[in-house]
């Protein structure tokens, strides 16, 4: 148990604090300077669940790193909120962002493995943690953490009854296990099959000639961007101030240099349904754009939303982490790059290359150059759009334009000339309307897994609190108290503190004062 709260303890058990009974072991290595061992990081433990999902090698990383042996209990510090405990059954080397406590006198380790990850120790290090963006907590503050100790044969079947229990929670996560990947799996299907028209075939047997080609609504797009494009013009020389015969040759002059897309060259594309059409987004899009080229500054709080390639996932905008520019900035941005109300945002630049989303906010914001906008023509829905960009061809078409080594990147000018299949705009709304069927079903049933995941943490989490209130398993009046053995415990660290000091004085010279460690005490109580 733990807290500051005033309770009943059950029989035999006594109040004391984790840096009172659990020993870290404070040995540093420079990983050069031995030979290989396996290599722990706070990203090789899973959250919540004591288990590590995958290791490194000590060869891999430079730096001081700590030492641990098998049966040592790794805490990790860093971001304590993300409860990444865990008992490696093999020796080696951790990152310095995790504690290590080795096997003490007064407390169990598989014991403190529990305890370190209960809901409760969660709370109490997020309280004490240090820093914004790296909050950690000190050795010093999680060892004030108050722990009410069992006796140590009471310790051992309380945790040989969590493990019983445990073992069913976790013989149903290993069941759900595969169920995301199944899930991911079905999405990138439903959307192959929509993009080779196979979603749709048989709405389209039943339209029958009913449907417009895509060729034709391709044809009417073209008449209308250069009706836009000659209105534009037009504006421009009435503006210079020509009005007469001087505007009607001027203006005949520039309908000249209009340029109509050229042929498209859509050998190496797979083929379409009848009536589908490949197209450049360019062709298809009032404007493609992309945000600013340098970043201004910014941080957590400003006048206008900041969005890079970070917040762009597929099919959504994520704000947890958004950040904030002055209004000026903006305005700078937003001149070159007007991202509107059901504008396409694609990230083109870095590890989320390739992931699209429809933008959902309505009030005006700025965005990086790492994204991508596409604004469609009324011939092309942007929620179709957005789902072929998102689709495993489309995904393999746009990608397979991209430059760079270190920094995987799409240029604006790949994002003009990279193609989409077009059918009907009938077709389009059909397609979007079945998609939002199969893939709410999908979402529907990620949603129930995540329930289930979350029922089986409580489950574990309402184990551990009924095992620190002493209700798991009986407590035996012939255990020996735990307040014997801390007693003792505290008198042979005094002794022994005692005796260091009388030999410092006996040599009657400085000495640096050695701290007595649970090692010593455990030594002279075994003697």
């Amino acid at each position: 148990m733990m807290g500051n709260e005033k309770r009943n303890l059950p029989v035999g058990w006594s109040k004391t604090t984790l840096g009172d009974i659990a020993i870290l072991r404070n040995e540093k290595v420079d990983p050069l300077t031995i030979e290989s061992q396996p290599y722990i990081s706070l990203e090789h433990i899973d959250s919540g669940i004591n288990h590590i999902s995958s290791h490194g090698m000590s060869t891999e990383v430079k730096s001081l790193k700590s030492v641990f042996f098998s049966g040592d209990v790794l805490y990790g510090k860093l971001r304590p909120y993300l409860n990444k405990v865990c008992q490696p059954h093999f020796d080696g080397v951790c990152s310095t962002d995790i504690l290590v406590f080795q096997p003490s006198l007064a407390i169990n380790n598989n014991l403190l493995l529990r305890y370190l990850s209960r809901r409760e120790t969660v709370e109490y290090a997020n309280r004490h943690s240090k820093g914004i963006n790296l909050p950690r907590i000190s050795p010093n503050q999680l060892g004030k953490l108050i722990i009410y100790l069992p006796p140590l044969n009471e310790q051992k079947r309380i945790v040989a009854k969590i493990e019983e229990l445990q073992a069913r929670s976790s013989h149903a996560r290993e069941a759900l296990e595969s169920i995301p990947d199944l899930l991911e799996q079905l999405r990138q299907s439903i959307l192959a099959a929509a993009f080779r028209g196979n979603l749709t075939k048989a709405w389209r047997k039943e339209q029958g000639k009913k449907l417009e080609p895509a060729s034709d609504l391709l044809k009417r797009i073209r008449v209308e961007r250069r009706k836009r494009w000659e209105e534009a013009e037009l504006t421009k020389l009435k503006a210079k101030g020509l009005t007469g015969e001087n505007l009607d040759e001027a203006f005949a002059k520039q309908r000249k240099k209009y340029k109509e897309p050229t042929p498209l060259d859509t050998s190496g594309l797979p083929e379409l349904p009848e009536g589908w059409c490949w197209e450049k987004m360019d062709n298809i899009c009032i404007k493609v754009m992309d945000g600013a080229h340098h970043s201004p500054p910014n941080g957590p709080s400003g006048d206008r939303m900041y969005i890079t390639a970070k917040n762009v996932r597929p099919w959504r905008i994520d704000l947890s982490n958004i950040t904030y520019i002055s209004e000026d900035e903006h305005q700078k941005i937003y001149s070159r790059c007007d991202v509107q109300y059901n504008d396409i945002l694609y990230v083109k630049d870095g590890v989320n290359a390739g992931m699209a989303s429809l933008n959902n906010i309505k009030e005006p914001f700025s965005l990086l150059s790492s994204v991508g906008v596409y604004r469609p023509e009324k011939g092309l829905i942007s929620e179709y759009a957005v789902a072929y960009l998102n689709s495993p061809l489309g995904h393999r078409l746009m990608l397979s334009m991209v430059s760079g080594n270190a920094i995987t990147r799409l240029t604006l000018s790949k994002l003009k000339e990279s193609f989409i299949p077009i059918p009907s705009i009938d077709e389009q709304r059909a397609i979007c309307k079945l998609l939002l069927l199969y893939l709410d079903k999908l979402n529907s049933l990620q949603k129930i897994y995540d329930e289930k995941l979350s029922s089986l943490h409580e489950f574990d989490q309402s184990i551990l609190s009924k095992a620190f209130r002493g209700e798991l398993v009986p407590q035996d009046p012939n255990n020996e108290p735990a307040s014997i053995l801390l007693e003792r415990i505290r008198q042979e660290k005094v002794r022994l503190a005692e005796t260091q000091k009388s030999k410092t004085k006996q040599k009657g010279k400085k000495m640096k004062r050695q701290k007595t460690t649970q090692q010593d005490i455990a030594r002279r109580i075994d003697c």
